[in-house]
């Protein structure tokens, strides 16, 4: 699976969930931690969303999804500069160094990207929800 992370689900019982580029997997175990249930749903359009490109650094530029996420991935594909990735419209951000890459499980429709120089170049991948 391309991602793997442990939760807890609505009754407090321990789930794993991993997805797997066309569906979504949910291992639940039971009160004694024992695998119990395999539940299988589908991810969205069952195709990853991709997104590349460039930025700069002196405004932010808005990537927008087709739906809601269910998991982002970001990669900062420039040799130099870093990458800057806001979700409120670079209030705050989070700082992506050179050949980095961040994946993050998030329910978002969009966000900003920034560059600390010129022609900084990314790379996304967004699993949307049904």
């Amino acid at each position: 699976m391309a991602s793997e992370n442990a939760k807890r689900d609505s009754n407090h019982t321990p789930v794993i969930l991993g997805y797997s580029g066309s569906e979504v997997k949910m291992l639940r175990c039971d009160s004694l931690g024992h695998l119990s249930a395999v539940v299988t749903t589908s991810v969205g359009s069952n195709t990853p969303e991709h997104h590349n490109g460039t930025v700069g650094a002196s405004s932010w530029a808005t990537v927008s999804l087709s739906g809601t996420s269910v998991n982002l991935n970001i990669h900062n594909t420039h040799g130099s500069n870093n990458l800057l990735i806001s979700f409120d419209s670079g209030v705050t951000y989070y700082t992506l160094e050179c050949g980095s890459y961040w994946n993050i499980e998030m329910n978002i429709t969009s966000f900003q990207l920034k560059g600390s120089g010129a022609s900084t170049t990314y790379e996304c991948v967004a699993v949307i929800s049904a």
